[in-house]
């Protein structure tokens, strides 16, 4: 991508009567040309973070943050007359979103709304640059080849922001097209248009989600307050005047789950269906869905989707040693007393019930540093189809009267021989 000239102007442009105080941010790469570029915007004072030292460079940008972002680095401060019905004069973004009209790259809703909470995709951000930066052919459009779905109102803009080089396919030519833009990208594919001097810079600037603030340069007005609201999974899309997708794509970032969720494909105005609970090693209880990198805001699966989004696993630590320890007492007992009872079971189905009860107890013990071990584990690991459960409690079923009888008689004598624990983990499991 270009970006050496532009980030050396800004540079430089740091050092002049211009300049902010610099601001660096922890969870940043500078050897990166993205954390290059994001510097570059701090330096221009035009980024913040989030106060406490980060930036939060993955997490999705929103519409009215992005329309501060632009209007500071084009330079833009006339405003437009006549704004959006949901963009009323208490929001810190209401000056800006009418900067954004005036200057044409924002064409808001049919139905007369501007949706400022929700987020940008990235063939959203694509039809902005097109238009804020006035890209034309340079030849190399028709050699742009994209695999994956891209909207057919936003292919042409894609397609010239991939030619001139701010943005990159990916493996396999794909670009994500509906899922949302990142503040990290959306800051690298931005840098360039940076100016070394005016206005448009000295001032305002995006704070980590909470963007707000004086607006700076010529533009007069003083909006004050936070941007707290959440991305509710309603995430609008300011598609340039043609209509909006037919389906959004939703994915999930699980933050270390043993397994992989896969993406939901949802009919606009539909609805996402809510994930198996994901699981996770070493310590940690499933908590909630959240709309934010951050894990502020529940993800209610009753909400309508209206754009592509990702949710964020949320989890909680616990001490595995603590949480355990009855279950863990118990089965260390059930187990040493199997040893050697199992044997005095008639060969056959009887002993192969109380086999597969001990390898489902000795491997639950094995986990215990791993896992809480409790009946959602022991029934999610041993008790589906062919698992070890299932095939003792399929062999258990299928005894004779007399054997039954005999069944029990023996595991009377085990239990008491483990001090009730057998009973206790049957009871608890309903192993049989």
């Amino acid at each position: 991508m270009k970006r050496t000239i532009s980030i050396l102007l800004t540079i430089l442009m740091s050092m002049s009567v211009f300049c902010v105080n610099a601001i660096t941010f922890t969870d940043v790469d500078l050897s990166t040309e993205q954390g290059k570029a994001i510097q570059a915007l701090a330096n221009a004072g035009i980024l913040n973070g989030n106060g406490d030292g980060t930036f939060l460079p993955n997490a999705p940008i929103k519409r009215a943050e992005l329309c501060k972002i632009i209007n500071l680095i084009f330079g833009y401060t006339a405003k437009d007359e006549v704004g959006f019905s949901d963009v009323t004069s208490d929001k810190w973004y209401y000056n800006q979103v009418l900067i954004a009209k005036k200057a044409g790259y924002i064409k808001g809703y049919e139905d007369g709304t501007f949706r400022g909470e929700n987020y940008v995709t990235r063939e959203q951000a694509c039809v902005i640059l097109a238009r804020t930066a006035k890209l034309t052919d340079n030849g190399k459009v028709s050699a742009v080849t994209i695999a994956d779905e891209v909207a057919a109102w936003a292919l042409p803009s894609v397609r010239l922001v991939i030619a001139h080089g701010y943005m990159s396919l990916e493996e396999g030519n794909t670009f994500r097209a509906t899922e949302n833009i990142t503040r990290g990208e959306f800051s690298e594919t931005n840098v360039d248009f940076v100016k070394p001097s005016g206005g448009s810079i000295s001032g305002g600037s995006i704070s980590g989600g909470s963007s707000g603030g004086h607006n700076g340069g010529s533009n007069s007005g003083s909006n004050s307050g936070s941007n707290s609201g959440s991305n509710s999974g309603s995430n609008g899309s300011d598609n340039g005047g043609e209509p909006a997708p037919s389906t959004y794509t939703i994915t999930f970032e699980t933050n270390g789950a043993e397994e992989t969720i896969q993406s939901q494909t949802i009919a606009a105005n539909g609805k996402a269906t809510k994930p198996a609970t994901p699981r996770k090693r070493g310590g940690y209880v499933f908590k909630n869905w959240y709309t934010d990198e951050g894990l502020t805001a529940v993800y209610d699966f009753n909400t309508q989707v209206t754009a592509s989004f990702t949710l964020y696993a949320g989890w909680d630590a616990i001490d595995l040693e603590t949480v355990n320890d009855e279950m863990i007492y118990h089965l260390e007992k059930a187990s040493a007393a199997l040893v050697e009872g199992k044997y005095s079971f008639a060969v056959g189905d009887q002993r192969n019930i109380i086999i597969y009860v001990e390898t489902c107890i000795n491997d639950a013990i094995s986990q215990q540093n791993d896992w809480v071990i409790d009946e959602a584990f022991i029934m999610e690991e041993y008790g589906q189809e062919n698992g070890e459960i299932d095939k003792a409690s399929d062999l258990y079923h299928g005894l004779t009267e007399y054997a039954l009888t005999a069944f029990h008689q023996q595991v009377s004598l085990l239990n008491d021989a483990c001090q009730g624990s057998i009973a206790w983990l049957f009871n608890k499991f309903g192993l049989l």
